[in-house]
């Protein structure tokens, strides 16, 4: 009776164990394809906004990049904490790029992700037909532009 209802349980956690895998290669594979890398990278020097990266080696120019805070669980859950840049030059074994936030906020030993999309923003053309705009999308004549999707930035 004891061998039969340890063989029993064995069977139990056994099914667990090859469930939880099922769900955890499912999860791999649904994250896979927005990301197809977990490449990763590590702050080593900050000046004037721009970032020196060492790993990052997958990653290519123009990538949008996340820069995450000494706590990456509060920023994985409050997505205003992520610090946001864009990679500006290739080098062996290291990566530039241009933080979109203020240089004291990044130190040294951070770590950086990237997210596989390259920079840009959508704009609906009938908002913007016969408007002046800087290069930031920003119009030029004072006239609000109205609502428009946002994408990238």
């Amino acid at each position: 009776m004891y061998v039969n209802g340890s063989a029993y349980i064995y069977k139990i956690q056994s099914f667990k164990i090859n469930n939880n895998k099922k769900k955890m290669n499912m999860a791999v594979k649904k994250f896979g394809s927005s990301n197809s890398s977990f490449d990763s990278g590590k702050i080593l020097s900050v000046r004037d906004a721009v970032v020196l990266i060492k790993g990052l080696d997958s990653v290519g120019v123009n990538e949008m990049i996340i820069i995450f805070p000494k706590n990456p669980f509060k920023a994985i859950i409050n997505k205003k904490l992520q610090m946001q840049g864009v990679v500006l030059n290739l080098e062996r074994g290291l990566v530039k790029a241009l933080a979109f936030v203020p240089d004291y906020k990044i130190k040294k030993g951070l770590s950086v992700l990237p997210t596989g999309k390259l920079i840009g923003f959508t704009v609906d053309i009938h908002l913007l037909l016969g408007r002046v705009i800087n290069p930031l999308s920003i119009a030029i004549d004072g006239r609000a532009i109205g609502s428009q999707k946002k994408s990238g930035i």
